[in-house]
């Protein structure tokens, strides 16, 4: 996985070369560079790049061996959820957004994200449960703004199901 990610990263690199020579340059960066990213894991910051990009494939192997180089950093598997619900992959989203929450169990944000995921699948019932786990958060940590989010997703799912 890593090498198919290094060689994704020279190719990215040697996009748009002119001569040989600057290519054979150019090639020399990017294998230097990409030696220095994996020596950094900074995966995820290369996760970001294609994910601005538009790659959402890239962007989940980047954040992938993000995540697997630190698996006790739960901000990779955030972006993680974030790309799998980004193109609809809503089962790879929850797992993503449960690994955030077995690694943070304070973070509102992931179970809200996990109750989206659910609503978008149709099962109201997980999806009001983790929106009231996140409101717990939220209201915990003094979070009025997300609270209020929270609040108002609860309020037009019951509203939904009671249709």
């Amino acid at each position: 996985m890593k090498k198919i990610l290094l060689m994704v990263c020279f190719g990215v690199l040697l996009v748009g070369c002119g001569s040989k020579e600057s290519a054979s340059t150019q090639e020399g960066q990017a294998l230097n560079s990409a030696t220095t990213m994996e020596e950094k894991q900074d995966f995820f910051k290369l996760g970001e790049v294609y994910l601005a990009k538009g790659d959402a494939v890239k962007a989940i192997q980047a954040f992938e061996v993000a995540a697997a180089q630190d698996p006790t950093n739960p901000q990779a598997f955030f972006a993680l959820g974030q790309v799998f619900m980004r193109i609809q992959s809503y089962d790879n989203a929850v797992k993503s957004f449960r690994k955030v929450t077995s690694l943070d169990p304070q973070n509102g944000q992931a179970y809200l994200l996990i109750a989206g995921c659910y609503d978008l699948q149709n099962k109201e019932d997980q999806a009001i449960e983790n929106i009231k786990k996140s409101m717990e958060i939220f209201k915990a940590q003094n979070q009025t703004e997300s609270l209020q989010k929270a609040t108002a997703a609860l309020q037009k799912i019951e509203s939904a199901t009671a249709k």
